[in-house]
């Protein structure tokens, strides 16, 4: 039997867990397969993202070539280098990117993310690649699908859209309104007042608040229209996802890894959740993963409840 060698293991275990996670459906994957590349492919959200990588594991002679050739990939939006946690590995990492810098080329778009294995890794030993998967399915998770492709969407800017006061639903009804506002995405607070039939002043007031937390930006100085962000879009793709599977749909286990990143947890880890008036407190500064979950679940219930609001059938581009 052909041994199982831990560069083979480790590119195709990246593209592999990449794959896995777009079954989510809250982005596409495409293999490309390039031969320059140890694993390359593209990443669908929106946009498409090309993204290169290399596996630094034998300390071949032409380590080095491939590195630089990596980072000057003109087509490249996103850069994944794993390697093997070694003082090699390091000093050449090191001084590919210092090479950059003092060729004057222009900044490195997306930047370069490393992926660090532990030397002593043995891709022939079962245990050990379970181990290393795991990992790597968070290290993916954090530095490629909620460090890109979500927006950089945090657990806190969640805690901070739970927190808002008032009316139950109603914030996650405007987000949903500046969503799927007209083509060009951009709606003013007297349009999204009349379709959800509540005064102008109580829209501005929410509005000033998803904007802190980073959903909503204004189109100019003030807020004669808004639009919505990378983050916003990318915070109603969860909780679409969050929504159906607490609705009965199968659960996804990679998915269950995006919530822990998030700080949240999946709905069957969160207890039954009553339809209550939503007032948060100061008290939700300490309040656990589970209790955000549930309570962002019953904002939704809220919403669609009270507005109709439905989710559209997801189809990651």
């Amino acid at each position: 039997m052909t041994r199982l060698t831990e560069h083979s293991f480790l590119s195709e275990c990246v593209t592999a867990t990449l794959r896995q996670f777009a079954e989510i459906g809250l982005f596409s994957w495409k293999d490309s397969r390039r031969l320059d590349f140890d694993f390359s492919g593209e990443l669908g959200r929106g946009s498409a993202r090309a993204l290169v990588g290399q596996t630094l594991w034998d300390h071949g002679g032409g380590d080095a070539e491939r590195v630089r050739a990596m980072l000057l990939e003109p087509h490249a939006a996103i850069r994944v280098c794993l390697a093997r946690d070694t003082v090699w590995a390091h000093r050449l990492l090191q001084e590919a990117s210092s090479d950059l810098r003092a060729s004057g080329l222009p900044r490195l778009r997306g930047g370069l993310r490393v992926i660090w294995v532990p030397a002593d890794f043995s891709a022939e030993d079962r245990a050990q690649r379970a181990t290393v998967t795991d990992a790597l399915t968070s290290d993916l998770a954090r530095e490629i699908v909620v460090g890109v492709l979500l927006g950089r969407l945090g657990g806190e800017d969640i805690r901070q859209f739970v927190r808002i006061r008032g009316v139950a639903g109603l914030h996650f009804a405007i987000l949903h309104g500046v969503k799927t506002a007209s083509f060009d995405q951009r709606v003013s607070p007297s349009e999204l007042a009349l379709r959800l039939k509540v005064s102008e002043k109580t829209v501005r007031e929410r509005l000033s608040r998803l904007i802190s937390c980073g959903f909503v930006i204004p189109d100019r100085k003030g807020m004669a229209r808004v639009r919505i962000t990378d983050k916003g879009t990318a915070f109603l793709d969860v909780c679409m996802q969050l929504w159906r599977e607490a609705a009965g749909a199968r659960p996804e286990p990679h998915f269950s890894t995006i919530l822990r990143l998030l700080d949240l947890r999946g709905a069957a880890e969160s207890t039954t959740r009553p339809l209550v008036c939503h007032v948060a407190s100061e008290s939700l500064l300490n309040e656990t993963p589970e209790v955000v979950t549930r309570r962002l679940l019953t904002t939704i219930d809220a919403a669609m409840a009270r507005w109709g609001i439905e989710f559209a059938p997801h189809r990651a581009t």
